[in-house]
């Protein structure tokens, strides 16, 4: 995140990275290495920047969803699994170390748990309402991009058994997606009353899906993390199914 928002502070400012090192007292190496991701700064170090910009910072507290956390997982757990963004994923990978993750139910865990499926922000939509798998297909199709399901439809797959619980439609175009199924179905109340999640995607998300009977899928690791994340009964089948891979 740093890395972008600080190379954009000194665009918008119309500075110079000289000035911008001059008045902050950061140096332009450290600058540069803030700006590739290459080091993680302090608070106060991003607030100096801010300020040689002419902006502040305010800090925002806000639950946990970050999906490099899940890219993390597969990189551990998935052969040849190639994540969006190295550096971001690293840093998750670091985490799981740090608290011993080694067993590869309790990475699926925390990195289901990290990702807050139930807590995306928008784009990502909550919607109820009845809609089949067919339905959410054709949406997906319509929008010309990659899409997969995800959630309910998928781990009643792996169970072999009726499941009751959210659907997930993961998309580069969820917006499109909401007006597409407008019609049938409504913002949510909370993200715990929805029926379908249609949730953000990055091309990583989309390595290792497949299609069954002209639906896609993602992948069988993807879909225990997102089950995790979701929580509840979801969660429970897949934990029993990630417990007899």
């Amino acid at each position: 995140m740093e890395q972008v928002l600080v190379g954009e502070w000194i665009r918008r400012a119309g500075l110079s990275k000289s000035y911008v090192s001059l008045a902050s007292g950061v140096s332009r190496s450290s600058i540069h290495r803030i700006q590739r991701g290459e080091t993680d700064p302090s608070l106060g170090t991003l607030r100096e920047l801010a300020i040689a910009c002419g902006f502040d910072l305010d800090l925002d507290v806000r639950p946990l969803s970050d999906p490099f956390a899940a890219q993390a997982a597969r990189v551990l757990l998935e052969q040849g699994f190639e994540p969006d963004h190295t550096n971001e994923t690293d840093q998750w990978v670091r985490r799981f170390e740090r608290v011993g993750l080694d067993d590869p139910v309790a990475i699926l865990d925390y990195a289901g748990r990290s990702s807050g499926l139930l807590v995306l922000r928008p784009p990502s939509v909550y919607l109820r309402g009845n809609v089949d798998d067919l339905r959410l297909a054709s949406a997906g199709d319509a929008t010309g991009t990659a899409w997969a399901l995800s959630g309910q439809p998928h781990l009643q797959l792996g169970s072999g058994r009726p499941l009751d619980g959210a659907k997930v439609l993961w998309t580069a175009q969820p917006s499109l997606v909401k007006s597409l199924l407008a019609e049938t179905m409504q913002d949510a109340r909370s993200p715990r009353t929805a029926s379908v999640i249609v949730a953000t995607a990055t091309p990583a998300l989309f390595q290792g899906s497949f299609i069954l009977e002209g639906i896609n899928y993602v992948a069988p690791i993807q879909a225990l993390i997102d089950g995790f994340s979701l929580g509840g009964h979801l969660a429970e089948v897949a934990e029993s199914i990630a417990r007899q891979w």
